[in-house]
């Protein structure tokens, strides 16, 4: 079962700067399978966000984390400030670069 990871988790892989709080899975799968495959338990005061995988890009390559475009919004719709300042790394080391590549004229 594959199950992209994304927010505060994903940052961390990306950056290493993040301790995560908040773990958030996005699927494919049913979500009574994700749960059984895992052995999750609901609880009042749980710290995972399971979302639904809605995009049909690939993960990161050998991270398993959302594309970070996706990371860096999960982050900015925290509004944590130890999350948004993580979301400004994330903009800076894997999305900037990408947009002066394609900026710059062929």
């Amino acid at each position: 079962m594959r199950c992209p990871l994304g927010g505060e988790l994903a940052a961390d892989r990306l950056t290493h700067y993040l301790k995560p709080e908040q773990f958030t899975i996005y699927t494919r799968e049913p979500l009574a399978k994700l749960v059984a495959a895992a052995r999750m338990k609901a609880g009042p005061h749980g710290n995972v966000e399971v979302l639904r995988q809605f995009w049909q890009l690939e993960a990161e390559p050998s991270r398993d984390v959302v594309p970070a475009i996706l990371v860096y919004a999960d982050l900015l719709a925290t509004n944590e400030p130890r999350n948004l300042e993580t979301a400004k790394l994330v903009y800076e080391q894997h999305i900037a670069p990408i947009l002066r590549q394609t900026a710059q004229p062929s």
